[in-house]
């Protein structure tokens, strides 16, 4: 397995079972509205805190599941092919959530303790109530432990820098670049009429404004492996 340091490869991992990196993917009733939320989260440049389940607080929910591992099952599932979410997502760098977002392991703990936690430790909880059966022989067990989950209580902005974009194969890709460029000019342009600036205008204001081609610059891994 490779490890990145801002998605420059630097060494080999020889331990195939851990994850130098963490990885958002999104939900949606089909793909469709999967690979729509995932432009959302790049067009907004953030991937916003949302309530858990639990609602032990505001949280993104990520995961430290090896990329290859992902790759080999075509996707992210658990053990018996069981799966929340969709083959679109965003990677980062783990020490990079780490240190710049206050990103931390998940808790998995009966109910009973995540109760006696401190408030500000809440967030970070996941019930775990396993019953070692298939997810489908009893969708009410609170068995979780398998997505290997991170989470942070704040959102996440995204700069062109340090994320990679995940899509299911290059089926998707021309579509996925178009989407990109659109983005890219829409920023851009809102940017400069914030500003209000002129677009011949030669400005260190406008430095400030992303270059719309950044987005076609952008990293992006398809789970298949074909892009």
């Amino acid at each position: 397995m490779l490890l990145y340091d801002k998605f420059k490869i630097v060494e080999i991992n020889i331990r195939s079972d851990i994850s130098f990196n963490l990885l958002h993917f999104t939900k949606g009733g089909d793909e469709e509205a999967a690979f729509k939320n995932l432009l959302k989260i790049i067009a907004d440049r953030k991937i916003e805190a949302r309530t858990t389940s639990d609602k032990v607080g505001d949280v993104v929910c990520l995961t430290e599941t090896p990329f290859a591992c992902i790759q080999e099952n075509n996707g992210f599932k658990s053990c018996s092919g069981f799966s929340f979410t969709s083959c679109f997502g965003i990677l980062f760098t783990k020490s990079y959530l780490y240190q710049d977002y206050g990103a931390r392991p998940v808790l998995y703990m009966e109910s009973d303790f995540i109760a006696s936690l401190d408030t500000n430790l809440k967030w970070r909880a996941q019930i775990f109530q396993p019953k070692f059966i298939p997810f489908y022989l009893d969708k009410n067990q609170r068995d979780y432990h398998w997505q290997r989950e991170w989470r942070t209580n704040r959102d996440i902005n995204l700069d062109n820098e340090h994320y990679h974009i995940i899509i299911p194969s290059d089926k998707w890709l021309d579509r996925l670049q178009t989407e990109l460029e659109k983005i890219g000019k829409t920023i851009y342009d809102n940017c400069i009429k914030e500003k209000k600036l002129d677009y011949d205008e030669y400005c260190e204001e406008c430095s400030d404004c992303n270059d719309p081609e950044d987005f076609l610059k952008q990293n992006i891994i398809c789970i298949t492996g074909d892009c």
